[in-house]
């Protein structure tokens, strides 16, 4: 395999050789456990990554809380986080 991941109860692998993205469910024993099921058929994966709401970082939208009567720009520089935007005309 040339990456492998593990989210909640599957354990991903990409298979260079069949160029297939495989799982096992992790927690299954006996003969029902070595049974896998492809997921995609492609070539030319080079990684694979997991991701899920739970392992981002928590953050606040400063906008949800601005008075902005039309448009909210998140802004680094800005003392409160944000920036308004009105339309012009």
């Amino acid at each position: 395999p040339i990456s492998i991941n593990v989210y909640e109860q599957y354990l991903y692998w990409y298979d260079s050789f069949s160029n297939e993205v495989r799982r096992l469910n992790r927690f299954e024993h006996g003969i029902k456990a070595q049974k896998h099921e492809r997921i995609l058929s492609r070539s030319g994966i080079i990684s694979m990554k997991m991701s899920h709401q739970i392992y981002q970082p928590y953050e606040t939208n400063p906008c949800q809380q601005s008075r902005c009567t039309q448009l909210c720009l998140l802004s680094h520089t800005a003392p409160l986080g944000y920036t308004c935007a009105c339309s012009t005309g």
